[in-house]
């Protein structure tokens, strides 16, 4: 029981895929000269799901309930939508315990079809606070994209956890409003420009002997040695959502 814990502990600290559970307690198997202590690690990707949803879970979050207690923090909220199609609402608290500053998830909570409005989704995020025992007075920061549900001027959730807390200082985020900064520098740019960028990067991309003369070149002129980097659009589609 203490070794199954302890691997899916593991497993949670260090982002490891549930897939491999099955392959880490194996090799584990296989190392333990001990029989007995072999037979008995009996983990797979079920156990190990149920183990940090049933036992892990519940402790950790009890003990990130009893740092926040009477204690000022920031919030941190964004939506999103899983492979399954679900959407999602991540509430993230930040405050300082023994002087460090800790970033923790406080819930993820399903947001249905009726509840993606400002004040729908403020609704979620008072019953979990509520449930969790924690007090909105005690927030001191707000931090979310800057999409019009959660950071308009009118109705939003910002406006509604300023009427429960006028106090609560309000930032949006700062990768956000940089690349929308970044957006409308670029539309004073000509179009070939962006294409240029494009090619030099398919130019060498599709080809290491291309790559390798780069490389020569770059050594030649005594210079760092550099790969061409493809002009991302990772951002495009939350950049049109922040504009909305």
């Amino acid at each position: 029981m203490f070794a199954c814990l302890r691997y899916s502990l593991l497993v949670v600290s260090h982002y490891i895929s549930f897939r491999t559970v099955d392959h880490i307690t194996l090799v584990s198997q296989l190392c333990f000269k001990d029989p007995d202590l072999s037979s008995s690690l009996k983990l797979k990707r079920s156990k190990c799901i149920s183990r940090i949803k049933n036992v892990l879970a519940p402790v950790i979050k009890d003990e990130i309930i009893s740092e926040l207690e009477n204690k000022p923090f920031s919030i941190l909220l964004d939506e999103s939508t899983d492979l399954s199609n679900t959407r999602l609402l991540c509430i993230l608290v930040r405050y300082i315990h023994k002087k460090s500053i800790k970033t923790h998830l406080l819930d993820i909570i399903k947001i249905n079809a009726d509840e993606g409005t400002a004040k729908g989704l403020y609704s979620l995020f008072k019953k979990c606070v509520i449930s969790n025992q924690v007090e909105i007075t005690n927030i001191v920061g707000y931090c979310s994209d800057n999409a019009s549900v959660m950071m308009g001027n009118n109705e939003s959730f910002k406006t509604y956890l300023l009427k429960d807390n006028p106090n609560i200082i309000v930032n949006g985020c700062i990768c956000h409003s940089a690349h929308l900064v970044a957006v409308a520098a670029a539309e004073k740019i000509p179009s070939n420009v962006e294409a240029l960028l494009q090619n030099l990067y398919s130019y060498f991309s599709i080809s290491p002997k291309r790559q390798c003369v780069l490389e020569e070149l770059q050594e030649y002129f005594k210079n760092t040695k550099l790969k061409i980097l493809s002009p991302s659009k990772t951002r495009q589609k939350l950049c049109r959502k922040c504009n909305t």
